[in-house]
């Protein structure tokens, strides 16, 4: 029985980790995997995805070694080793993970060590940088999604092998579920930690709310979905979008919780298209509003945003650093999304989303074990 091990951040109620692990069952299934070693939380990884049968295994040590030696054991039982999360390598203890796979592959030569989708970097140190080229180096195939982890590939280990698609998210096709749009204005808002309660001397939760309450002036009907597309106990937006929902209130705007648990991927992507617009630092929501043809302002709280919309050639109409964004740049999004005038670039962005997609699907489809 052909067996695999996938790394990555599976299993905690993150949508965008979620959709990379049905892709990245999807992408082992595709090459005759049947068992898969899933490093994620076990109480929220399903049994069974994409026809492949699940095993999966903790992957939040309060130590990160451990989870290394986990993996290192999973792979000497696997023909592949599989590393599907956007950002799996930035923070590890890259000597050890260069150790281990060393290992795995004096003992096992035949297992591929495949990375598809990742970025690398940004690298904290020398020492890192050394060791992580020399991990990198280990492996079969290396599928990154951008430019700026290109760069850092060529520079701490330019003998290394490499491709350069997008992110994995431009290879799903949402479930066109049926469903009838109300007639109410309907925003959609998104945001995580990084960007609220002046952190970092951002308040973007303050610019929305006062832009929100200067559109229900003139929409009376308006509705707010606050959405959680991350509920994991640990790095979840919850507690950001129950302090919304609360200030909201407090300014006579209606709102609702609109929560990814784990189960309800399908549905949840769909259901974006029943916003006239939605605003968002989570940078999944923001590709995931694109492609289903929502207008959609991304505000950018790490670099991976900013590269994906230059690899993208999305432009950057709408793509607010959070210390320069303020009120009139919010409601004047509004403003055009629910007029219609940014109703071209909108179809413009997913049209250019779907053609990336397909090309990253072709690279990916290139590659065998």
């Amino acid at each position: 029985m052909c067996r695999a091990t996938l790394v990555g951040y599976h299993g905690r109620r993150n949508l965008g980790d979620d959709l990379f692990l049905r892709l990245g069952c999807r992408f082992l299934k595709g090459r005759g995997v049947k068992d898969v070693f899933v490093a994620g939380d076990y109480r929220h990884v399903p049994p069974m995805l994409e026809g492949l049968t699940l095993h999966a295994f903790e992957n939040r040590a309060w130590f990160a070694r451990v989870v290394w030696l986990q993996i290192f054991i999973y792979a000497l039982r696997s023909r592949v080793v599989l590393f599907c999360a956007g950002s799996i390598f930035t923070i590890q203890p890259f000597f050890m993970a260069y150790v281990l796979m060393l290992f795995v592959k004096i003992l096992r030569p035949k297992v591929r060590l495949i990375a598809i989708g990742v970025s690398i970097g940004p690298i904290r140190s020398s020492f890192d940088a050394r060791w992580c080229g020399r991990l990198l180096g280990l492996f079969d195939e290396i599928v990154v999604r951008d430019a700026e982890s290109a760069n850092v590939i060529r520079e701490i280990s330019p003998n290394v092998l490499f491709k350069v698609a997008n992110d994995l998210a431009l290879t799903f096709d949402p479930v066109q579920n049926d469903f009838k749009k109300k007639k109410t204005t309907k925003i959609g808002v998104s945001l995580n930690a990084n960007v609220v309660g002046r952190r970092n001397g951002a308040a973007v939760d303050e610019v929305i709310i006062e832009a929100l309450s200067d559109l229900k002036t003139r929409n009376e009907g308006l509705e707010v979905g606050l959405l959680v597309v991350c509920s994991d106990d640990h790095d979840g937006d919850l507690s950001v979008a129950d302090d919304l929902q609360i200030r909201l209130s407090q300014k006579g705007l209606r709102s609702s919780l609109v929560v990814y648990n784990g189960k309800n991927l399908d549905d949840y992507i769909s259901g974006l298209r029943g916003f006239d617009a939605i605003l968002t630092s989570r940078m999944h929501t923001g590709i995931l509003a694109m492609m289903v043809g929502v207008p959609v302002m991304q505000v950018i709280y790490a670099v991976k945003i900013s590269e994906f919309f230059m690899a993208c050639d999305l432009g950057e109409d709408y793509l607010a650093e959070p210390l320069s964004l303020s009120v009139k740049d919010v409601s004047d999004f509004f403003e055009a999304a629910l007029s219609g005038g940014i109703a071209e670039l909108a179809a413009a962005r997913r049209a250019k989303l779907m053609a990336c997609g397909a090309r990253t699907q072709d690279v990916l489809n290139a590659i065998s074990f």
